[in-house]
């Protein structure tokens, strides 16, 4: 169980962006 869903939603963006930028 994770309490702390804002780190969550950070670390999911930092992801998401990174490999967006290694998709393109």
């Amino acid at each position: 169980e994770f309490a702390n869903a804002d780190s969550w939603t950070k670390v999911l963006g930092f992801l998401g962006k990174h490999l967006k930028h290694r998709s393109s």
